[in-house]
């Protein structure tokens, strides 16, 4: 009977820890900085939370690479956040060319630019990364000038943030 109970015992601990989400919360952050009319991009994320969502973007499994970052792993990133990532200014969508990712420890970075050929006053930046598979994603966006850093949130109800240009 003991033994009964100790088996029942674990199965029930295994399966409620296995419903619990890898962490409590869903956040990504985006830096975003201007160099030589250049908009430079650097996105962290967790790892799992970007597998989970290239699962449902591509509708197979995914597992990426994170002892080394892989091309095919680059493109399903990069395809996922050309649908998800958009930079705009005067109603007019800026191409985001995304240059690659990187793994350290648990988190996934990915780093883009947009060249910058007109002097834009303000940028829109749309983030809708993980929204589809998170509910609660919040995507914090920074943008780091001469006078400091300014932060904005991007989430399920607020999906576009814009940001003054010095």
């Amino acid at each position: 009977m003991r033994l009964f109970l100790s088996i029942i015992t674990l199965v029930w601990s295994l399966q409620a820890t296995a419903t619990q989400p890898p962490h409590p919360f869903f956040v990504s952050i985006t830096e975003l900085t201007i160099e030589d009319d250049t908009l430079q991009i650097s996105i962290r994320v967790f790892s799992d939370d970007v597998e989970t969502a290239l699962n449902d973007f591509h509708g197979d499994q995914v597992f990426l690479n994170v002892d080394q970052a892989s091309f095919d792993d680059f493109k399903r990133i990069s395809a996922y956040l050309q649908s998800t990532f958009r930079i705009s200014h005067a109603a007019k969508d800026l191409k985001v060319d995304w240059l690659g990712h990187e793994f350290e420890d648990d988190v996934c970075w990915i780093y883009g630019d947009v060249p910058l050929n007109d002097d834009p006053s303000i940028l829109f930046i749309m983030n809708r990364m993980l929204m589809n598979v998170f509910d609660s994603q919040q995507n914090l966006i920074h943008y780091n000038s001469e006078d400091g850093t300014r932060t904005e949130i991007a989430t399920k109800s607020r999906k576009e943030v814009r940001f003054t240009l010095d």
